[in-house]
């Protein structure tokens, strides 16, 4: 840095010199200019070079003479520009808006705003400000349109550097400036008003071709009145004013009192008081006692100091203050001082002259902004409109209040627009965090101006103008009707965070609360019907029940009927169709992906359904509009025909039973997607939603009586008096209407606001306190009152209360009593009161009757509830209550009576069975028909189960309707039927586990025993670990209480590789389907044990499990080997691959397993070990015969083992022939 600064001192001497009053400046001076501009732009983040610049002071002694004298050069001009710009540029700017935290840097960051304050002194030169005001006059002369881009950039360079001088902050330490004197801020205005550069800002603002430096001088017209008041300027006038005289005498008055009681302290009371006391040591000492001072026991306090010490008693003196947390937001010190008299009298002056441009200002503005879109809140713009909408509007409403003058903002766009500034800066809070100090200050920014608003909507209240009146209509109906106003101030008032807002933001926020609902209070005195937001009621969504199916002779019967009546009428405007050939409908679907020659019938569906609804003029109409698009059809009628034939063509569709289609399709069952249609209707329906209704505002004002409302107003007290009387007169009205009002003075009980209130009622009466020292009277009556005639079960909690803000039930408590407000909430959950000892004793008394005489098979705790005095309990608080007192019952529960429940296939129906497949397998839909003729309902797949175990079927797929294939090829075929099997299979297996599960765990010994045949010896460890499982689920059993869950279950999940394997094998899961187990599906991923096993079935599923481990049977392969080894060829049943595919995927206890069916398809093309496979006949034909040769169950029977018999020695030949 040593080299620049040798340059830097290089330039400085070669600059120029002064000659009497004018700088002359030397030949090298241009390139020594630019080279410091170069020197700025190599500056590093401590800015060394620019600081050793500024000790330089060369822009006092050089830059701003050289400026004066030399301005009118143009090759000056740019470079002196570019680096006066340079120079003063803000020093937050510098830093990126975060000032360094260690202290070296903020000692370089306070050197640095030293220097921009000696730059501001020294350009509060007039001189100086007329020729850069005549240039730029110049300039602004010429037409925007010949205006050339040099020309621009001086007028824009100008304006920042006017914006960059006045920014610099004032420094009333180092100015000692009082009110009503020139301050440095006010030479710089005065100079700036004397060389009219104002008026060229003004210009600026109410052009509407200078659009491009409007946000420029905007923001050097907020800069301008950065310190004033709007109230001061607006009593700017030649005479002081009353109220101004007013107020300096209470001022006086009080700043006296503080005085003397500060002098009155220190100097002691009575006529020994007066005496100062003398600095030499006491020489007399000892130990005292302090007179009305009580220590830890009764007597008097003892003080071991000198007498001085005792004289300026203070116990809180060696106390530690508090340290403020650092999570607080920091305080921005607004500097608001009265400015010399000249200065305020031209302010005022300007004031007025904005005004009237003002419209066109904030139009062209907030027009700028919507084209900018959300650039613009990185450069602070949006902020610089809303201050110039809240100071203009203050001025001009303490100035005689011209409406026309800020019409552009009394409208309901302006607070359209600043409602949303107000949740975009809410949200920018919480999401942008390393900036929320600055969105903090926005969102300040925007109540501000939302206050500003609402103070101008009362002004009108009070002005009789007509138009006034008008246009307070307006905004009243539109402001107080929609929902998220209101909802704003709520939202504001309620959500304040000391870490994110400061205490002037509150302030804000309290009298915006005030004046709202004081504004909303007048509003509605009469009926009122505003928006409202209405949470709709999730409906229950049921399924639908399926139609009685009538007769169809009688319905086409009561059709035709019904079209003798209608056709007079049908006939008659036919007769005079030609004003319904006129404006025809679209008879199509045109954002249809459907091509539009087969939305034909969707034309017909229309015309039916027209028909049936008696709109006979709209289905002639979509009759001529269908015949006019399908022409060469002749659904719809020739285009020539007569009024006959158009009659015909409509009884024809009037009486065609198209509606049955859909009535099919709503029996079969509920469709694939109609759940998440389902589940899309229940979200949209709980959607909120606007809707009118009457408005009452004392059920609005309601929303005030919380906790963080009273807290944010206790916050605004504590400062009561440093606050300005509004904002105290808020905060008071706002906690009476809580007290009072709503006649909750126990959210008040709070100590903070109690201290409040003491230090008001020992403080002298004056006109700002008389209204917090009424409530504070009022509340602490309150509390005496309270504590006298209290509610006797508080426990003595009042003044424990004391100490914690208290939310409304807890008020409400201490108003009427503990025991009132939570027996109150227990009851309307249901549970009632506790359990006392009446009730106990009733509930073992049931109890023990139930177990001694039970006399149905009611559940125990259902009718213990029936049977108890108290009908609020409910089944899990009774079931509590027995474990609690010891009562361990055995007897029905749910589960079990289910079980008992169940349905059950009785011999007579299974005959009814036999005799409905015999009559009905022929039918295109056996199953469905077959479900309908039996007497007791069963689902499907119960039925298809129970057809297999009797005999009558091998296979689901012989009595469900046969599928449409549309491929050609064999593979396609075979493909196609096995997708179709997997997606009955696990339709079946989903509506099985919605069954009441009467199939799911009867238990068939011998078909257990046969799978377990099948496994062999080689599936013990699989077998033990099944054992296992159910013996964990029997113990779960017993350790815990009943479980009320009847669906779904314990699952079963493989840990070791023989376990994993075990799953695999078809014969294991045949023998889980056989023991009742639940196999896996769309919802599960492991076989489950059902909980509607009781305790006795998972016993005997154990029992059975531990005999077959215990004594192991042969294996299959063994039995079958001292079977006969000859079966006649012509007994056995030779069946498909693909039917062998079927019955392996069926849960038929009839099938092998996938091993004998590997064998037996290499094993069929061999002659010597048996005959091949030479059937040609299709699924489909083979299915058939099987269904007509199929006679008896028996003869089914045989042959099937037959066949098994005949595979397996199939399997055994080829293996030794290996």
């Amino acid at each position: 840095m040593s080299v620049y600064f040798a340059d830097i001192d290089a330039v400085c001497s070669t600059l120029g010199w002064m000659d009497g009053d004018v700088y002359k400046m030397d030949p090298e001076a241009m390139q020594g200019l630019k080279h410091l501009i170069w020197i700025l732009k190599q500056d590093r983040p401590a800015h060394e070079c620019r600081r050793y610049i500024g000790g330089k002071r060369i822009v006092q002694t050089d830059l701003i003479p050289m400026v004066i004298s030399n301005f009118d050069k143009p090759d000056v001009v740019d470079v002196l520009l570019r680096l006066l710009v340079n120079l003063s540029f803000p020093t937050l700017l510098l830093y990126n808006g975060n000032y360094p935290r260690d202290a070296v840097g903020q000692r370089k960051v306070m050197r640095l705003i030293e220097i921009c304050e000696e730059y501001k002194e020294a350009f509060s030169v007039k001189s100086f400000w007329s020729v850069l005001g005549d240039r730029l006059e110049k300039i602004l002369h010429t037409d925007w349109s010949e205006r050339s881009e040099a020309d621009s950039l001086i007028i824009e360079r100008i304006l920042i550097l006017i914006r960059n001088v006045l920014q610099v902050p004032a420094n009333v330490e180092r100015e000692k400036q009082f009110d009503n004197d020139a301050s440095q801020h006010d030479c710089l205005l005065w100079a700036l008003h004397q060389a009219g550069i104002l008026d060229m800002v003004l210009y600026v603002l109410g052009s509407p071709h200078e659009n491009r430096f409007l946000i420029h001088a905007l923001e050097i017209v907020s800069l301008v009145y950065r310190e004033q008041a709007a109230a001061h300027l607006a009593d700017a006038t030649l005479k002081r004013s009353t109220a101004e005289k007013k107020t300096d005498e209470l001022l006086l008055i009080k700043a006296r009192q503080q005085s003397g009681a500060g002098s009155s302290s220190a100097s002691g009371a009575g006529a020994s008081g007066r005496k100062p006391l003398s600095t030499r040591h006491s020489r007399f000492r000892g130990t005292y006692t302090y007179t009305n001072v009580k220590s830890i026991s009764d007597s008097d306090a003892v003080c071991h100091q000198s007498l001085e010490k005792i004289m300026r008693l203070d116990l809180g003196t060696e106390k530690s203050r508090q340290k403020p947390s650092f999570r607080q937001a920091k305080e921005t010190v607004t500097l608001e001082r009265k400015s010399i008299f000249s200065v305020r009298l031209f302010l005022r002056e300007y004031c007025m002259e904005i005004l009237r441009v003002y419209n066109n200002m904030v139009r062209q503005v907030r027009r700028y902004l919507d084209q900018n879109g959300s650039s613009v809140s990185e450069f602070h713009d949006d902020s610089y409109l809303l201050w110039a909408i809240r100071f203009f509007l203050e001025f001009n409403r303490l100035s005689g209040f011209k409406i026309e003058l800020v019409s552009e903002s009394l409208s309901v766009d302006t607070f359209h627009w600043i409602v949303t500034r107000l949740e975009t800066y809410i949200d920018n809070i919480t999401s942008d965090k390393t900036r929320k100090s600055i969105w903090a200050r926005r969102l300040q920014l925007a109540v501000q101006t939302y206050r500003e608003l609402l103070y101008n909507m009362h002004a009108l209240e009070k002005t009789l103008d007509e138009k006034a009146k008008e246009l307070l209509s307006l905004l009243q109906n539109n402001i107080f009707y929609v929902v998220e106003y209101r909802e704003t101030t709520i939202h504001l008032l309620t959500n304040f965070n000391q870490s994110h807002h400061t205490r002037s933001y509150l302030r804000d926020v309290v009298e915006v609360a005030h004046v709202f609902f004081s504004m909303l209070q007048r509003f509605c005195k009469g009926t009122v019907r505003v928006q409202q937001r209405v949470k709709a009621k999730r409906k229950k969504t049921s399924k639908k029940q399926p139609r009685k199916e009538e007769n169809p002779e009688e319905e086409q019967e009561n059709i035709e009927i019904r079209w003798l009546q209608e056709a007079p009428t049908i006939a008659a405007l036919l007769e005079n169709s030609e004003p319904l050939r006129n404006d025809l409908p679209t008879p199509f679907d045109s954002a249809s992906s459907v091509p539009i020659d087969e939305q034909k019938g969707n034309c017909v569906t229309r015309i039916h359904s027209l028909l049936r609804n008696k709109q006979y003029e709209q289905a002639i109409k979509m009759l001529y509009a269908g015949r006019s698009v399908w022409t060469t059809d002749d659904c719809f009628g020739r285009e020539t025909a007569s009024p006959d034939e158009d009659l015909i063509t409509l009884n024809a569709i009037f009486t065609a039973n198209i509606a049955s289609v859909t009535d099919q399709q709503e029996n079969e069952g509920e469709l694939p997607g109609e759940s998440e249609d389902e589940d899309e209707t229940e979200e949209s329906e709980v959607k909120a939603y606007s809707m009118e209704k009457d408005f009452k505002f004392e059920d609005f004002s309601k929303r005030l009586v919380d906790h963080r409302v009273v807290d944010a107003c206790t916050l605004v007290l504590s400062d009561w008096e440093k606050i300005k009387t509004p904002c105290l007169k808020a905060a008071v009205t706002l906690l009476y209407r809580v007290c009072v009002e709503h006649k909750m003075p126990s959210m008040l009980f709070q100590l903070s606001l109690l201290r409040v209130f003491q230090t008001v009622l020992n403080a002298p009466e004056d006109g700002h306190s008389s209204e917090l020292r009424r409530l504070a009277i009022y509340t602490v009556r309150q509390l005496q009152q309270k504590q006298l005639t209290g509610v006797a079960d508080d426990g003595g909690l009042l003044f424990a209360e004391l100490l914690f803000s208290k939310p409304t039930r807890i008020a409400t408590a201490m108003e009427i009593g503990y025991d009132e407000v939570y027996n109150e909430l227990e009851h309307k959950r249901g549970d009632g009161k506790g359990w006392n000892e009446q009730e106990e004793e009733e509930l073992r008394r049931l109890f023990v009757e139930n177990q001694e005489n039970p006399q149905t098979d009611q559940d125990v705790i259902d009718w213990l509830l029936e049977n108890l005095i108290n009908k609020n309990r409910t089944r899990r608080g009774v079931m509590k209550k027995l474990k609690e007192l010891g009562l361990v019952f055995k007897g029905p529960t749910k589960k079990s009576n289910r079980q008992s429940k169940a349905s059950e296939w009785t011999d007579e129906l299974d005959a009814k069975l036999g005799v409905l497949y015999d009559e009905l397998r022929l039918e295109k839909n056996p199953l469905k028909a077959i479900a309908e003729g039996l007497d007791k309902k069963f689902t499907r797949p119960a039925i298809v189960r129970r057809m297999i175990r009797n005999g009558l079927i091998a296979d689901e797929s012989e009595i469900k309707p046969a599928k449409r294939v549309k491929s050609s090829t064999r593979r396609n075929d075979e493909r196609r039927r096995t997708d179709d099997d997997e997606s009955d299979e696990e339709e079946n297996s989903s509506q099985d586990d919605e069954d009441e599960g009467d199939e799911a765990y009867e238990l068939d010994e011998a078909d257990v025993q046969r799978h377990l045949k099948a496994l062999g010896g080689n599936a013990k460890e699989a077998i033990q670990w099944l054992i296992e499982c159910f013996e964990d689920v029997l113990q779960l059993y017993e350790d815990s209480e009943p479980s009320e869950d009847t669906e779904g279950g314990s699952p079963i999940i493989p840990i070791a590789a023989h376990q994993t394997a075990a799953l695999k094998m078809p014969e294991f899961k045949r023998l889980l389907r056989a023991l009742g187990v639940l196999d896996v599906g769309k919802q599960s991923v492991y076989h489950r044990i059902p909980f509607k096993f009781g305790v006795e079935a998972l016993k005997k599923r154990i029992d059975i499990l531990k005999k077959s481990f215990e004594n192991p049977t042969d294996s299959p392969m063994d039995e079958d080997e001292h079977e006969p080894n000859t079966v006649a060829h012509d007994e056995v049943t030779i069946r498909s691959p693909d039917r062998f595919e079927r019955e392996r995927r069926s849960m038929s206890p009839l099938l092998v397993s996938n091993d004998e069916e590997d064998d037996d398809e290499n094993n069929a093309g061999v002659d010597e070990t048996g005959p091949k496979e030479t059937t040609n006949s299709s699924p489909a034909s083979f299915k058939r015969h099987r269904s007509d040769s199929s006679d008896s169950a028996p003869e089914m029977s045989l042959n099937v083992s037959k066949a098994k018999k005949k595979r397996k020695m199939l399997v055994l030949s080829s293996d030794e022939e290996d």
